[in-house]
């Protein structure tokens, strides 16, 4: 020890004699107590041929008890207090950890994990004292990602757990791609923890499984990842998605592209009200783990006529196919949405098919198609006093079929679903007929179920201004994707 000058105790019990250099400083380092075990802390004192070893004498236990534990190597040493003085506990190092994450959003394809941990005897003063790593590990415990965590300053948590150590730099936030979870199955998220030589992992542990479930499944690519909780901690389950929908942005670009149609009073053109709407109800489904196709790319103006789209329906056979439109009537006080559906399918079921024009029932004959102009024409024969008269499907006829096949009874019960969901709108109520049963060509050509809906009118120069709101289309959005929901269950 070093002797240190004390007037102060000499003044107060010297009595006559002179303890000026009673006073001392040492110190002791831990490396002499590597086993477990309780060790005294004595005090030698040598003055001439006098030897004298006393315990080391501490004002209180309560005092002592202020002073925090530390980690050394790997053993954990804290002070305390008996009758013959102060000891020090040598143990190995078993932390007692504390951990919480704050929040879990998804932010692009990857989740942001942002949160803190502790563990006792470990000060995390600064930004250097602590390495975070996220670790992500399959259900055989192989190490398969790992993450750089970002430190962040959460003096909260010293204000809250801290009983003498610094926990200023306990928090953290870190980006966890989902490229490292490829194959169907679940995955624990670890958090390593480092500090000097002291390497410590743990699961992440989120508060709780009420508050992970309202983290919504995300599709990145060609899988579906669901934040889940286990009674081991904070998972990613990992599957294929159980339905895909192909959306459909009605039109195709500026001109020369097919535009749609037009409100030049305002120089907004269909096929971009489409191309939005399209793609926030592919963010809302995709977040609600569904896989989301495209018959176009709506970022994109190119042609995409509709023997294409159907014929792409077709091909890739989504088990839900939407078309997304925007209405137009030479009425400009025309307003509200509409959904159309076949239960023409001419390439599934000819049975049960009526034709009806101008209110009357015609027995229905057969269909065929013929080249015109470069363009595929649709005919529709049938029988009106015992002769065959024949009209274009695109004029004023409509055939509807009584005996409904699957993907016209999908249609049928989507469409009646969505209606009941667009109807909570508060910026848009539906039109006349709001609910119609005819041939569209995207409707009675593709081979699942199927519906075109118009989300207003842009013709009516009060309502183009609503449904070109850019809120407005999230809510009318989120209406789609709950419908789509609804239907799947």
């Amino acid at each position: 020890a070093t002797d240190i000058l004390r007037t102060d105790v000499t003044s107060s019990i010297g009595k006559g004699y002179n303890y000026n250099y009673c006073g001392y400083r040492a110190t002791l380092p831990v490396t002499a107590m590597t086993q477990n075990g309780t060790y005294k802390i004595s005090l030698e004192f040598k003055a001439g041929g006098f030897v004298k070893e006393v315990g080391v004498n501490y004002p209180s236990s309560a005092g002592l008890a202020s002073i925090p534990s530390k980690v050394v190597g790997s053993k954990l040493y804290q002070l305390s207090w008996t009758a013959p003085g102060l000891q020090i506990t040598s143990s190995d190092y078993t932390p007692n950890v504390k951990q919480y994450v704050d929040n879990v959003v998804w932010k692009d394809n990857a989740l942001e994990l942002t949160g803190w941990i502790t563990l006792e005897g470990v000060n995390l003063s600064s930004e250097a004292s602590v390495e975070k790593n996220i670790l992500v590990r399959d259900s055989a415990g192989n190490e398969l990602g790992r993450y750089l965590a970002t430190d962040v300053l959460r003096t909260d948590v010293t204000s809250a757990f801290g009983k003498g150590y610094n926990y200023n730099y306990s928090g953290y936030t870190v980006s966890l791609p989902m490229t490292a979870m490829t194959s169907d199955g679940n995955y624990s998220i670890c958090l390593e923890f480092k500090s000097g030589g002291f390497v410590k992992e743990v699961t992440v542990n989120y508060p709780s499984s009420a508050q992970l479930s309202s983290i919504p499944g995300k599709v990145v690519g060609v899988k579906l990842y669901q934040p889940k909780w286990a009674t081991t901690g904070f998972q990613i389950g990992v599957s294929s998605p159980k339905y895909t929908v192909m959306l459909d942005p009605g039109h195709e670009g500026k001109y020369p592209f097919d535009p749609g149609a037009v409100n030049s009073t305002l120089n907004i053109l269909e096929y971009q009200l489409n191309n939005q709407l399209a793609s926030k109800v592919a963010s809302q489904l995709t977040a609600n783990g569904f896989k989301v196709v495209y018959t176009r790319n709506p970022d994109l103006q190119a042609a995409a006529s509709l023997e294409q789209r159907a014929d792409l329906v077709n091909e890739v056979k989504p088990d839900l196919f939407i078309s997304i439109h925007h209405d137009s009537s030479t009425v400009s006080a025309s307003r509200g949405f509409s959904i159309h559906w076949s239960s023409y399918r001419y390439n599934l079921d000819t049975s049960g098919l009526t034709v009806y024009l101008s209110g009357k029932a015609y027995p229905f004959v057969r269909q065929f198609k013929q080249i015109e102009n470069s363009k595929e024409e649709t005919y529709i024969v049938y029988l009106d006093g015992g002769s065959e008269k024949t009209m274009n499907i695109d004029s004023d006829i409509v055939v509807k079929d009584s005996t409904l096949c699957s993907a016209a009874q999908g249609s049928q019960k989507f469409a009646n679903i969505l209606y009941g969901y667009l109807t909570q709108l508060d910026y848009i109520g539906p039109r006349t007929n709001p609910v119609s049963d005819h041939n569209l060509y995207v409707t009675r050509e593709t081979n699942v179920p199927s519906v075109l809906f118009e989300g207003g009118f842009l013709s009516n120069n009060t309502e183009v201004q609503l449904i070109s709101n850019s809120a407005n289309q999230d809510k009318f959005a989120a209406k789609v994707s709950a419908a789509v929901v609804e239907y799947f269950k």
